[in-house]
């Protein structure tokens, strides 16, 4: 992939955009044409052709005289801290049997049937580009959640989805508000684009602290990113407590409801936020196939938000990559109920196990309402990960320990483990 330019080359970029953008407002708006021009050209097509140029000229400077720019000391320090950001340092996550994987919050029973054939038989047409605008994944989409198609934006997962907004709405300064423990892409996003990203510790219970978030509104505030259920901790807010939240938010920051694993909630207060979007409220809701359909390495994801929102995501580069093949399998999970049913009771059933046996080996374990659990097994965190991992089972370390749930079998083998490390911790 490309590099990325540096926060004051994008915020720079950007107000040229927007500069060229109003252009047809300026001078001619009748659609005459100039003599200077060979062709027969409209106003609108000149004004696209000197953008064009324009760009150009810009990727020329930050993509092949980059040089030039690292001589700069001021550049130099800026493309380098951009250049360290922890997305570019992680290294390879390949892993091989008989490594048990319970750290990346994999859907252990695999994928629909349905999908493999549905994408089995989109292979046979790859040798096509896809439709660049996935409308048939959209509108089945919008035929689940009550919305059309311009309510819906695609991309290669959630992550892509996510990369897009900070690209669009970011400017260096904005503040992006958020909790922290949380998802590590929103910090990502944040700082990959200039902007400040401005985290708010959870509640005690390990939950977002919304009363937090809107205290630290300033008049910098661009976005505020709720990830619900939140990963790490598992822990989700109620329904009722989120839509008071939207609601006395400023109409003017975007508000993005992270709901990657809300397909996993049994808590009848947890459920969308996607009825605050037929309400009319600034709230951009992120959806994924990577998890309750079983699809992470087919890389798929979307957003749902009033068309507006949709039109501008619909600017940035990751607009156009979602592939054939994705869509298919993406269409063909979305009406696989049977398989979504078993994904969902295999997942609830194997985190009411774990949460059993944590609890009687004296852990102390958050409710969750996801694929994985959060929980303190007094050791500290980067300890218990390297001695599980000695016994080929690989689980997450933050503040605390978070285990994926997996199959029964995965399950038990990382109890059996804990029973051999944890009286020796201690």
């Amino acid at each position: 992939g490309g590099r990325r330019l540096p926060p004051c080359f994008l915020f720079g970029a950007k107000k040229l955009r927007a500069f060229f953008d109003l252009l047809p407002f300026l001078g001619d708006k009748t659609g005459q044409t100039k003599k200077k021009f060979p062709q027969v050209w409209t106003f609108a097509e000149k004004r696209d052709r000197i953008r064009y140029k324009l760009y150009t000229i810009i990727h020329f400077v930050f993509y092949h005289l980059g040089g030039i720019c690292m001589s700069v000391p001021k550049i130099r320090h800026t493309m380098e801290k951009m250049a360290f950001t922890p997305r570019g340092q992680r290294k390879s996550s390949a892993t091989c049997d008989p490594v048990i994987r319970m750290c990346w919050n994999e859907n252990q029973l695999g994928m629909s049937e349905k999908a493999k054939a549905a994408m089995a038989a989109a292979l046979e047409k790859s040798n096509y580009y896809p439709d660049f605008y996935a409308v048939a994944l959209k509108d089945r989409i919008g035929e689940v959640y009550g919305l059309t198609r311009d309510n819906v934006f695609t991309a290669g997962g959630s992550s892509a989805v996510i990369d897009a907004i900070g690209a669009v709405y970011l400017e260096e300064g904005d503040e992006v508000l958020y909790c922290s423990p949380t998802f590590g892409a929103y910090w990502d996003m944040a700082t990959a684009n200039g902007a400040v990203p401005v985290e708010v510790p959870l509640t005690k219970e390990m939950r977002y602290d919304l009363d937090g978030l809107y205290q630290a509104i300033t008049a910098r505030t661009k976005i505020i990113v709720i990830c619900n259920p939140n990963n790490p901790t598992g822990t989700a807010v109620g329904a009722d407590q989120l839509a008071a939240f939207v609601k006395k938010v400023p109409e003017e920051i975007l508000i993005m409801v992270d709901e990657a694993y809300i397909e996993y909630a049994d808590d009848p207060d947890v459920h969308s936020a996607v009825p605050l979007i037929l309400e009319g409220y600034h709230v951009l809701v992120l959806k994924t196939f990577s998890k309750i359909h079983g699809m992470a390495g087919i890389r798929v994801g979307y957003g749902l938000a009033c068309p507006e929102i949709i039109d501008d995501l619909m600017r940035s580069p990751g607009a156009f990559n979602t592939s054939t093949v994705a869509i298919a399998g993406a269409i063909a999970s979305l009406g696989d109920r049977d398989f979504l049913s078993r994904s969902y009771q295999m997942v609830k059933d194997g985190r009411d196990y774990l949460t059993r046996e944590l609890e009687q080996l004296g852990c102390k374990v958050y409710p969750s309402q996801t694929s994985f659990l959060y929980f303190d097994a007094h050791m500290d965190p980067q300890d218990l990960q390297a001695e599980c991992a000695k016994r080929n089972i690989l689980i997450g370390a933050f503040a605390l320990s978070r285990v994926s749930v997996g199959n029964k079998a995965q399950n038990a083998a990382f109890i059996s483990c804990l029973r051999e490390i944890l009286p020796a911790a201690r």
